[in-house]
């Protein structure tokens, strides 16, 4: 493993820079959807009028910058070949330097997350709650102007809305039980109290983390019903054009 493939190979695939920038990608995707269903619940005017297509687009293509920026600088200015073996985070410009990212990487994902998960999500339910409250006494005012099936459509999508941040909740839960394995080691692994890389609860926290990535459609499939009637739609139609096809 020589020459600038041989660095190319080293930094991007022997290191699992490309397996870890998409991960973070995800971290990015997951406190975006938090923040477009915060709005969404919070400020509604402001969603409708300021979250289009093409906005939601330029965000997510910003957490393919951001992902991209932020683990591959990285393994490119800690990671080299020398004598023909791959070293990944050997080659720090300082331990200050690795001490500051880890405590960066740490903080980006898990900390701020957290904070922005846990805050967002306390005051969307505490917003729907109270507005199921409000709609609920309103229906059994009969002195009311508002009519029966107005009424009914608010309660409904009220529900429908809190179902979503039920469902988005236990994702990120899910998220913090998977990830917290991996970036607690990693600090310790910056900050100098752990020295090997390659040790059993790596592997464990590394398997934690990808294992996030099964259990979502998990999740979703259980608690979301777009998601059913997607899933459904999507393999009932391919399990049909499956059958036409042998009959055929």
């Amino acid at each position: 493993m020589d020459g600038l493939w041989g660095e190319i190979v080293c930094r991007l695939w022997k290191s699992e820079t490309l397996l870890w920038t998409i991960a973070t990608i995800s971290t990015y995707n997951l406190i975006l959807i938090t923040l477009e269903r915060y709005v969404m619940v919070i400020h509604p005017i402001l969603h409708r009028n300021y979250l289009v297509d093409s906005k939601l687009y330029i965000f997510m293509a910003a957490g393919w910058i951001y992902g991209c920026l932020f683990k591959v600088t990285m393994a490119a200015s800690t990671s080299a070949v020398k004598d023909g073996v791959c070293y990944f985070m050997k080659f720090w410009v300082s331990k200050t330097a690795a001490k500051a990212y880890g405590v960066l990487s740490f903080c980006l994902i898990m900390v701020i997350p957290i904070c922005i998960m846990v805050y967002c999500y306390a005051k969307v339910v505490i917003v729907l709650r109270h507005r199921v409250a409000i709609t609920s006494s309103t229906s059994l005012d009969n002195n009311t102007t508002m009519s029966q099936k107005g009424k009914n459509s608010n309660l409904t999508n009220n529900k429908v809305q809190y179902n979503i941040i039920k469902t988005l909740v236990i994702v990120s839960c899910v998220y913090i039980l998977c990830w917290i394995w991996n970036q607690v080691f990693f600090l310790l692994l910056t900050l100098g109290y752990i020295t090997r890389l390659n040790t059993p609860f790596y592997h464990f926290s590394q398997i934690a983390v990808f294992l996030n990535s099964v259990f979502n459609p998990v999740v979703y499939s259980a608690h979301y019903k777009p998601f059913q009637t997607g899933f459904k739609k999507i393999f009932l139609k391919s399990s049909t054009n499956s059958s036409i096809g042998s009959t055929n």
